[in-house]
Parts: structure tokens; C-alpha cells; sequence
């Protein structure tokens, strides 16, 4: 069985409406409930959710670092063959000229 499939009779169906994940869905349902372990057991859910997700954004944080080193590695090498390419261009003219 699925996680969702496993959680959902826990949070009801309400977190894949929500579109943004089980993080906003799970306050509100603890907000509801009036059974001790119930609440406990969504709160812990809630705090595990945003441990994950911190996580998650972290990740995403060095990815996008990486992403921008790597194009500022790019376009140095682009304008290294960029120059080359305007001197092979020049050598090709004078030695046209040279014929």
C-alpha cells in the first residue's frame, strides 16, 4: 500500500486537494481533532513533514548553487572559444591573403 494510500484515512483526502502538501493539511486537521492521541500522532506527522521539507528546500538550495556555478563555468568556456574562434578566423584571413 502507498503511503498517501496509507495516511489518508488518518488526514481524510483533504491534503491532495490542498495541492501544497500534507504541511498545511495536517494543522488543520489536528486543529479538528479532539482525540489526544490522534492529535499527537498528527502533530508529530506535522513536525516530520516540515523536517522533510526544510530538508527538500536545503537540497533545492545547493542544486540552484551548483546550477549557477556550472553556468558561470559555462559561459567562461564559451567565451574562451569565442576568442579562439575569432583568431583561428583571423589566421584563416591572413593566410587567404598571404595566397
Amino acid at each position: 500500500m502507498s503511503r498517501p494510500a496509507r495516511i489518508a484515512p488518518v488526514l481524510g483526502w483533504a491534503w491532495l486537494l490542498a495541492g501544497s502538501g500534507w504541511a498545511q493539511v495536517t494543522p488543520t486537521a489536528t486543529e479538528q481533532t479532539t482525540d489526544p492521541d490522534r492529535r499527537t500522532e498528527l502533530e508529530a506527522r506535522s513536525r516530520m513533514i516540515r523536517e522533510e521539507s526544510a530538508k527538500a528546500q536545503h537540497r533545492v538550495s545547493q542544486t540552484e548553487s551548483r546550477l549557477a556555478r556550472a553556468r558561470e563555468a559555462l559561459d567562461v568556456e564559451t567565451g574562451r572559444y569565442d576568442d579562439l574562434d575569432r583568431l583561428l578566423a583571423d589566421l584563416d584571413r591572413q593566410l587567404q591573403a598571404g595566397r
